[in-house]
Formats: C-alpha cells, structure tokens, sequence
C-alpha cells in the first residue's frame, strides 16, 4: 500500500485471479479525498508488464480528467 500510495497508482498481477492483470489510478474529489479508482484490466497474456506501462499514462490522464470534472485539483 505505500508504495502505491508513494507511486500514485496500483498494479495487479494474478492477484485475484490467475491471469488477470490489472493498473488503477486514484480519482480526487472536490474536498481532496480519493472520490474513486478508475482501472485498467485484461488476460495477464496481453496486458503484461510492457502493456500495462503503455496504458498508464491514458489511464491517468483519465482519472485526473474526472476528479476535474468532480471539483478536485
């Protein structure tokens, strides 16, 4: 949890399942406090470590777009 609270995104790989593998990026809301995750998941096949790094800064890019849009800095 720190290291992803430090990194400001999550990573999981065959945690819940198998061959799952999946990012998420924190959303912010109006008053700063996390307001929702927004993620990213596919077969631990495609969405390996080198896809996963692709998708991340879209995937951030969303969710800094959406806690704007929620009032968040």
């Amino acid at each position: 949890m720190a290291a992803t609270r430090e990194r400001g995104w999550g990573e999981a790989d065959g945690e819940r399942e198998e061959d799952l593998a999946a990012i998420a990026a924190p959303v912010f809301g109006h008053a700063g406090g996390l307001a929702a995750l927004l993620g990213v998941q596919g077969p631990s096949d495609r969405f390996d470590a080198e896809a996963r790094r692709a998708a991340l800064p879209a995937l951030q890019r969303a969710a800094a777009d959406l806690g704007h849009q929620l009032g968040g800095r």
